[in-house]
């Protein structure tokens, strides 16, 4: 399955009050596609977008689903392994494996030498699937979407698209107004309730409590 129609496919799994952040210059030329109020695009390739996701889980009990491409996973990993520390119930990363950097003349990634990126994950605390047999086709899709409605978190999709069909082609940079999606964020982040996160029990010095 092609990169886009994985995105759409996957993004109509979720639920309507799910989180969705687009991380990453590259991956956010799909955002204009969609317009939900609870999409958010993190345009940037320096990896705030892992940060971002970590705080906006630990102030919601809704799912925030990142979905990235591995360049964008590997810019940060030390982000990335906070996130599998956290155990935090309600949070998501959906990596696509492209295998390259898209910004420089399409320069590989280290991503496929890397012996056992899944086994890194799991080691920080990660669940770890792999759903590139499942969105093979849209039929084949539809197996996942149990997976993924019943899914808790900490949990790392990875998604390898079929290029065979595909032609990569230039686009133009979309336009993101930041305060427009700092509004959009406020509202969707309105939460009464607790967060799916319990902070680990810090241990105080009797002296220095006194």
């Amino acid at each position: 399955m092609k990169k886009n129609n994985f995105i759409k496919q996957f993004i109509s799994f979720l639920n309507k009050d799910d989180i969705i952040i687009f991380a990453g210059k590259h991956i956010c030329y799909e955002s204009p596609n969609y317009v939900q109020q609870n999409i958010v695009c993190i345009n940037d390739d320096c990896g705030y977008g892992m940060s971002i996701a970590l705080g906006m889980a630990m102030g919601t009990k809704k799912r925030v689903y990142l979905i990235c491409e591995d360049y964008y996973l590997l810019k940060d990993f030390g982000s990335v392994i906070h996130l599998g520390l956290s155990k935090i119930a309600n949070l998501f990363i959906v990596i696509i494996v492209t295998g390259y950097y898209p910004a420089v003349e399409n320069m590989p990634t280290i991503a496929e030498s890397i012996p056992n990126i899944k086994s890194l994950l799991f080691s920080t605390g990660f669940v770890v699937h792999d759903y590139t047999k499942h969105f093979k086709t849209q039929a084949t899709a539809k197996l996942a979407k149990g997976l993924i409605a019943s899914a808790r978190g900490p949990l790392a999709v990875f998604m390898r698209p079929d290029y065979s069909k595909e032609t990569c082609t230039c686009v133009n940079e979309a336009d993101y107004n930041i305060i427009e999606q700092i509004v959009k964020l406020k509202k969707v982040l309105k939460d009464e309730s607790t967060a799916l996160f319990t902070p680990p029990l810090v241990v105080v010095d009797k002296a220095e409590a006194k």
